[in-house]
């Protein structure tokens, strides 16, 4: 856990955590082997998070900074002690894979690493819950189809199908 820096009404200022992840999977500069490092700990950090109950509320890769030594999670603004539910912990699960997608627009080695320790260390089927309630999303591919097509920006739209895979497959 970061140090607290200074905090007041409505906000705090933690120490320094590190670069989020959206930002070092994308620096040439930093070696492939620590960005696997780096990916394979948000994973298993958000895991971690859910197995002792806890639901982030929208683990977005930009949410996850890494030190070099340990992942930390921030921008808890859509956190609320009453969601910590295992149903908002398949939709912790199902964002996070999103994110990814639209982050690295395939199944990237970073990617692969980041879902294989979330699954590898997440509460007994909740991957398999997920995957239920991604069925029942499914309609979201079907009515974004156009848009897939024309999203040459950020990817967003992209990322359904490719997530909807995901958790299709074994």
């Amino acid at each position: 856990m970061p140090d607290l820096v200074v905090e007041g009404p409505g906000f705090l200022v933690i120490a320094d955590c590190g670069p989020s992840l959206n930002l070092m999977v994308r620096d040439v500069g930093i070696p492939s082997a620590e960005k696997l490092r780096a990916m394979t700990a948000a994973g298993a950090a958000l895991a971690r998070l859910h197995y002792a109950g806890v639901v982030h509320g929208r683990p977005s890769i930009r949410d996850f900074c890494w030190d070099g030594d340990q992942i930390t999670l921030i921008d808890w603004e859509r956190y609320r002690p009453h969601a910590n539910t295992r149903f908002r912990m398949r939709v912790d699960a199902v964002i996070f894979v999103f994110n990814l997608y639209a982050l690295l627009r395939g199944n990237t080695p970073e990617l692969i690493v980041a879902i294989d320790a979330y699954r590898a260390k997440a509460p007994p089927g909740l991957w398999d819950e997920a995957a239920r309630l991604c069925r029942r999303l499914a309609i979201f591919d079907l009515l974004t189809k156009r848009q897939q097509r024309r999203d040459a920006g950020r990817g967003e739209f992209r990322a359904i199908p490719l997530t909807l895979r995901r958790f299709r497959a074994p």
